[in-house]
């Protein structure tokens, strides 16, 4: 009997992830490809032909390497490569994290408010730039979930007492967690450091060293991360900047992201009711938006308030928020709306908080259900098939292949989305006061010491600084807002 029942939950899982993708991919579509997204295609790619530790290549602040380019390395080594992978590895990523979400809540004693997982699971159009395309730290947020579904689950394994399975289970949690804050910084504010805090707060409380070993687990991932940059700088893989330097913002700057963050929770949710006429089909479809999200964040605070029984997973969580919602007012890491997307880990852990602890009765049941299926109902765009509409037909990529063009140059957010479908190498530029120059972010070295023999440019002005800089081109082709110049012979662009 248990046997079935483990085999339908299974068969369950299985069909609810292959919906899910299905919906996330449909609903990607109705974004045309970003350069971030694509370059992690390209960085994967380079992976399959045999360059595993990307050497050359200059990555983002963060390098992403484990937690989303393997991820692309995976399904085009089991499946090869096609441009559609763009939209469905994001979209299984989310539909991986929503599940292990809605499995942690299944293993609270109180699930009956799973459906509030909606407000997270039924992206806006708004929320789809942050988690579909293309999908800023979902594949730390999988890692993350994971960790804390097996710790949760308190597995026959992780329950025994032998030395030989402490030592097992210390060492793969450290190795586990140095991955994934090697890969992405939010790992460092989200999970490792809540933990730490948590763990000896909940020690202190409970006036027994309990907690110890995971606590000194994610102090030991903390060290090992460090050994893997190092590791991998003095093997010549690839370049990572680094987030800059951390300063607390000025008191204008606080008061900016605050107006950041307030604007930001509405766009995500679909909830910015602000410049739209009072009728229901105008303001009021956001207003129901804002009253699930802001009874969410009210349930909340709820839970904050009145929970006398804090577990590590709570009290973790309920840090992680606190630090995360501190980082994003007081410091300098808000730049507009869409810095929102460091908050995304938060808003879900805020859901499982709430799910957790807070009783729904069960009269309220289907007024609840029905709440937020119509919530679901009205926050989702309308999902297409097929991605060549939200790309305008690549006019632009179409453009090189119908002139055999393969090398040359854009300014970084026309790069690389103009490189596929047909594979095109640009590279991306920048365009100074000073001169045109390189701009090593996401990008291989190599391609600047190969050249290339055109340009995308976004303006008749950089076109005009580009013929001023490398010469009259042979040909000036006007593609959309873009300008394509092509040189009959290839040239460098010069380096910072």
């Amino acid at each position: 009997m248990v046997e079935r029942k483990t085999y339908q939950n299974v068969v369950g899982y299985l069909v609810a992830f292959v919906v899910l993708t299905l919906l996330y991919t449909a609903l990607g579509m109705t974004q045309p490809f970003n350069s971030d997204s694509v370059s992690t295609l390209l960085a994967a790619q380079d992976i399959l032909h045999g360059n595993v530790l990307l050497r050359g290549w200059d990555l983002s602040t963060q390098s992403f390497y484990f937690t989303e380019i393997l991820p692309y390395v995976v399904v085009f080594g089991l499946f090869g490569w096609h441009v559609s992978f763009y939209y469905i590895v994001p979209a299984m990523l989310w539909a991986v994290a929503m599940l292990l979400a809605f499995r942690i809540v299944r293993l609270a004693t109180c699930i009956a408010g799973w459906p509030l997982l909606v407000l997270l699971g039924a992206p806006s159009a708004f929320a789809i730039h942050l988690v579909l395309s293309p999908c800023y730290h979902v594949g730390a947020y999988v890692g993350m979930l994971l960790f804390w579904l097996v710790w949760l689950c308190k597995p026959q394994w992780l329950q025994s007492k032998s030395l030989f399975a402490i030592c097992t289970r210390w060492s793969g949690t450290v190795l586990f967690v140095a991955l994934l804050l090697s890969s992405d910084d939010l790992v460092k504010y989200t999970l490792a450091l809540p933990i730490i805090l948590a763990a000896i707060g909940c020690s202190l409380e409970q006036r027994g060293p309990r907690y110890c070993g995971i606590a000194s687990s994610m102090v030991g991932a903390l060290l090992l991360e460090h050994v893997i940059k190092t590791v991998l700088a003095h093997n010549g893989a690839f370049h990572v900047p680094g987030l800059w330097s951390s300063s607390f913002g000025s008191q204008s700057r606080a008061s900016y992201n605050l107006s950041v963050l307030f604007s930001g929770f509405l766009q995500y949710f679909g909830a910015d009711f602000f410049g739209k006429p009072i009728t229901l089909s105008g303001s009021g479809r956001e207003l129901f938006h804002l009253m699930c999200a802001g009874g969410t964040v009210w349930c909340c605070f709820h839970v904050l308030r009145k929970n006398r029984q804090w577990t590590l997973f709570d009290l973790s969580a309920a840090l992680a928020i606190l630090i995360m919602l501190a980082a994003f007012i007081f410091g300098e890491l808000t730049m507009d709306e869409q810095s929102f997307r460091y908050l995304v880990f938060p808003c879900l852990l805020s859901v499982l908080l709430v799910v957790r602890h807070v009783q729904v009765p069960r009269g309220y049941g289907f007024l609840f259900g029905g709440c937020c299926i119509l919530y679901a109902a009205t926050i989702l765009p309308r999902p297409v098939l097929g991605y060549a509409a939200a790309n305008q037909n690549f006019p632009v990529n179409h453009a090189l292949e119908q002139m055999g063009l393969k090398q040359g140059f854009a300014p970084y957010w026309s790069a690389a989305r103009n490189s596929l479908p047909f594979q095109a190498r640009l590279a991306p530029i920048e365009f100074t006061p000073s001169g045109i120059k390189a701009f090593h972010t996401l990008s291989k070295r190599q391609w600047y010491e190969t050249g290339g023999n055109f340009i995308v440019c976004e303006s008749a002005d950089q076109a005009a600084q580009a013929q001023t800089q490398f010469g009259p081109a042979q040909k000036e082709i006007r593609i959309g807002s873009n300008m394509l110049l092509v040189w009959s012979h290839p040239f460098k662009v010069p380096e910072n």
